[in-house]
């Protein structure tokens, strides 16, 4: 992305949730102590069908961000075990199996707002799920949130409502997005075009056990 010392260029990877399972539960914990979420190992070990999509220097080093997302149908036994059901309809849009949900989108506190890396965290995971047969995907976040909140209604997403959870003091707004409108962003044929793509989609299927369905 740059060339900088201090910004060294960036490439996104897959990564097997084994890997970088220590890293997964400190930006888990991160994530919700800024949301003033229980901290509780359910809600920050890794998820067993997860797709890590982490940015991290070229040249080797930590991590600078990354997206979870997974399957619901593979997170949860059905649809009406979802802690959002009652603000979540998808009745004619697609089937439960198609449903992706993003559990995390981080990104080092330094290196917010520059390159634009939670959109393209965004675009490219929702390339990798289109690939995978995903048609919608659903993201959460604090209902005091703005920045995510803009960010996410700024890429597409629709708030279909806001719900309470038991682990969460303030009411949490949940968002639906199109996989193949954001899959089809700008960033995204750039990503289809990146050397790490075609291994990223692969580690991504072998994951989730899906058969990749396009690009």
């Amino acid at each position: 992305m740059t060339n900088s010392s201090r910004h060294p260029r960036l490439r996104l990877r897959v990564r097997p949730a084994e890997e970088i399972a220590e890293y997964i539960r400190q930006v888990r914990i991160e994530t919700l102590e800024a949301i003033r979420m229980e901290v509780a190992p359910a809600h920050i070990d890794p998820l067993p069908c997860g797709v890590y999509l982490v940015a991290e220097p070229e040249d080797g080093g930590r991590p600078v961000g990354l997206i979870e997302s997974a399957f619901l149908h593979q997170v949860y036994p059905n649809i009406d075990a979802l802690p959002y059901r009652k603000v979540f309809d998808i009745d004619g849009l697609c089937s439960f199996e198609e449903v992706a949900g993003v559990r995390t989108v981080y990104v080092r506190p330094d290196c917010r707002g520059r390159q634009a890396l939670y959109l393209k965290l965004i675009v490219a995971q929702s390339r990798i799920f289109h690939s995978l047969g995903a048609s919608i995907a659903t993201a959460t976040t604090d209902s005091r949130n703005d920045f995510l909140c803009r960010l996410y209604d700024r890429t597409g997403g629709t708030r279909l409502g806001s719900f309470v959870h038991p682990s969460a003091p303030d009411p949490i707004v949940l968002f639906r997005f199109s996989i193949p409108d954001l899959a089809r962003h700008p960033l995204g044929d750039r990503f289809a075009a990146d050397p790490d793509f075609a291994e990223n989609r692969a580690t991504a299927a072998a994951l989730v056990g899906a058969r990749t369905v396009g690009c």
